[in-house]
């Protein structure tokens, strides 16, 4: 049975009474761990520093393997970087101690899907369904609607809305122009979107009014 850690003595007798004494110490095991986060959601083409945390020191790691290599800075270095990666990825890390014992884990990579639906068509009549002409935009995906602007044929404007969230009618058209109701027609819209990336979109297109 082995003994407890802490420090500890040897004496050797021999057959003639001379004696040889020792001290050693017993330390505890550290045992051979890894963590990561198990799930990440980037914008496509994001970096990310892949930071595990080992339970030894660095210097005591022996090898370490990262799969797949794809959008990797290295695939045997402790902590690589993801560089531009534009799909879904799980990560595999595996690393040996100097002893030989090996652990692993893992981390999913997913991508925040980028897209917005505008409407080509709205009915602001009061009965609360498409009531409001708004954009909608992919959760997580965003910072802000930077600009929203409605035109009619003749490029007169008639609404304009700067810095707010999408998907919510409370921030939408409701078909009104200078307090009055304009009568049924196209419009022509102007929309910018902030993505979460800083990255910015402008969309055009053409939106009917319905009474």
């Amino acid at each position: 049975q082995g003994n407890a850690p802490g420090n500890y003595s040897i004496k050797v007798v021999d057959k003639n009474g001379c004696e040889l004494s020792s001290g050693f110490n017993i330390i505890t095991p550290t045992g051979v761990a890894v963590q990561l986060v198990p799930l990440v959601r980037l914008s496509s083409g994001d970096d990310y520093n892949l930071v595990p945390m080992y339970s030894i020191p660095d210097d005591s790691i022996a090898s370490v393997q990262w799969s797949p290599s794809a959008f990797l800075t290295c695939t045997n270095c402790p902590y690589p970087q993801i560089k531009g990666i534009d799909q879904d990825l799980e990560y595999t890390v595996t690393y040996t101690n100097r002893n030989g014992c090996i652990a692993s884990a893992r981390i999913r990579i997913e991508i925040i899907k980028r897209n917005i639906w505008i409407p080509n068509a709205f009915s602001p009549n009061g009965d609360n369904i498409n009531d409001s002409f708004y954009p909608v935009v992919s959760e997580d995906s965003y910072q802000e609607i930077k600009s929203m602007q409605i035109f009619d044929r003749w490029g007169n404007l008639l609404f304009s809305r700067m810095h707010f969230p999408p998907n919510d009618p409370l921030y939408g058209w409701n078909g009104d122009a200078n307090h009055e109701h304009l009568n049924p027609g196209t419009f022509v819209y102007v929309i910018e979107v902030v993505w979460k990336n800083g990255e910015t979109e402008k969309r055009f297109g053409n939106v009917t009014l319905i009474r």
